[in-house]
């Protein structure tokens, strides 16, 4: 069982995706590759594109620094039907000459098709450590059962190691990279009143 595994399970990250004054997430491309206008704003990401309106909302610990100036980004995105309906994203913005942000909020970790790809060849790691039951706000045991905390790899100049609510650093060809996994967990085969994925990922990249 991994040091870093225990010492995880924190809330560092919490990411949305918004539609000013669309439907969410029926508005939202399937894919979209796209130039879009970015407009700083406290607490997230204001892109306006040719296609759509789009905000990123982001709370982190620690706290992400935002660009300050507007600027045109590129934006990438990938919007799959998750379980129950709910949509799983994966998304890059990448601003010229700067930073590059790269999210995940999935029932699965790897992107199904070329639209988004994971910086710095992020994948799941072989290592987990659990069982954890973490209870609820309303229950000391967790009904839905126990789950595993699983670790996201990212190939730097040495190789990092992230948990399930936890967050590290590193760089990558002298940039520094900062790495959120606010969520990266899996329960196994849940009961059937329980209406969530079993598996479920949040994550956030910054480089530069």
């Amino acid at each position: 069982m991994s040091t870093v595994c225990e010492d995880g399970g924190d809330l560092v990250l919490q990411w949305g995706l918004q539609v000013p004054g669309g439907v969410y997430p029926d508005d939202i491309p399937t894919d979209l590759v796209e130039t879009c206008a970015y407009t700083p704003q406290v607490g997230a990401l204001a892109l306006s594109c040719p296609s759509v309106d789009l905000v990123v909302t982001v709370e982190s610990t620690p706290a992400v620094d935002l660009p300050a100036d507007a600027s045109n980004v590129d934006v990438r995105l990938h919007r799959a039907v998750g379980p129950l309906g709910f949509p799983d994203f994966w998304m890059e913005i990448d601003f010229d000459g700067g930073q590059n942000f790269s999210f995940v909020s999935s029932s699965v970790f790897d992107p199904p098709n070329a639209t988004v790809e994971l910086p710095h060849s992020m994948a799941l790691s072989d290592q987990d450590c659990g069982p954890f039951d973490i209870g609820t706000p309303f229950e000391p045991m967790d009904p839905c059962g126990e789950q595993m905390w699983l670790g996201v790899e990212l190939d730097l100049d040495a190789q990092l190691t992230v948990f399930h609510g936890s967050y590290a650093a590193g760089t990558s060809a002298g940039e520094d990279v900062g790495v959120w996994v606010g969520t990266a967990r899996d329960y196994g085969t849940l009961p059937q009143f329980c209406d969530f994925a079993p598996a479920f990922f949040t994550t956030m990249v910054v480089t530069g």
